[in-house]
């Protein structure tokens, strides 16, 4: 049963959708501490949530090969982050990285501004991790007004994909797959460190990932969601939040240098063909 805050806000938006400026041919956006909610107008319960981000590898940011992003700081409230009044459009800045957001009828848009302000360079491999996820554990945060989006969870790990080298492929267990483009150079890497830091809770599969996207169906099979970035280095995911970890290639830049890289969320009703036609429209690549 859901608790009394959680049925204030699904009032509120129900309201909030129901009144002018809201458009209802496009997805909502709400704030969330750690990033952003990402509703459909036609099913209001029909929500994704978006951690931006989580981690960092491979010398992004802070130096090592696998650090913490912001969540080592406690607390989000003191980033920059504003919705409009539409809640169709908003952004988020956190230590030199901006994150603008757009929303359409089928995902939402995304452009990522990233700035080296750190003192080292970051090598072509440097990489951050959001994480795509249907929403916070009630067990950790029973205050939480927002609930998991049950359609979403997964736990048995067969409604997740990634595009592989034959196409869309399950995405079956917490294995990374690492852009086929960059693997020699990771491996190069591997030699040297002999094992990541990461290897304990993500082993490396010998399968790599071709395209910037992952995807997952709802276990009714009436709803898909799914990440993308033009530019990424692996795929990953069934983490704790039952989520989804595309992360996005940030490197090779020098202290001062700054980037731009496109992304996108996709929620629409439809299968994961759908989506993987709509990412392939979207980012040019049929």
């Amino acid at each position: 049963m859901k608790n009394f805050s959680t049925i204030i806000y699904m009032l509120m938006l129900v309201l909030a959708v129901g009144c002018s400026p809201l458009d209802k041919n496009r997805l909502i956006l709400e704030d969330w501490e750690r990033g952003f909610v990402v509703t459909h107008p036609e099913k209001l319960d029909m929500q994704i949530f978006l951690w931006f981000y989580e981690w960092h590898l491979f010398d992004a940011v802070s130096p090592g090969i696998h650090t913490h992003g912001p969540e080592s700081y406690g607390d989000w409230s003191i980033f920059p982050k504003s919705i409009n009044e539409s809640r169709t459009e908003g952004f988020v800045e956190i230590d030199g990285l901006r994150l603008d957001l757009k929303s359409a009828i089928d995902g939402v848009d995304m452009l990522l501004t990233i700035q080296n302000t750190s003192n080292h360079d970051w090598p072509e491999i440097a990489a951050i991790i959001p994480c795509l996820n249907p929403g916070p554990n009630p067990h950790n945060y029973p205050d939480n007004i927002f609930q998991r989006n049950k359609l979403f969870l997964d736990t048995d790990s067969t409604y997740t994909y990634f595009i592989g080298q034959e196409g869309i492929t399950l995405l079956n267990n917490r294995n990374i797959h690492f852009n086929q483009l960059f693997r020699q150079n990771i491996e190069k890497l591997r030699q040297d460190s002999i094992i990541f830091k990461f290897d304990n809770k993500w082993k490396t599969s010998t399968a790599n990932a071709y395209k910037g996207l992952i995807i997952r169906e709802s276990i009714d099979g009436k709803w898909v969601t799914g990440i993308a970035w033009e530019d990424f280095i692996s795929s990953q995911g069934h983490n704790p939040w039952l989520c989804m970890h595309l992360s996005i290639r940030v490197g090779p830049l020098k202290p001062g240098e700054k980037k731009e890289i496109r992304g996108k969320i996709y929620l629409l009703k439809g299968t994961k063909e759908d989506c993987y036609q709509k990412y392939l429209k979207d980012f040019k690549l049929q």
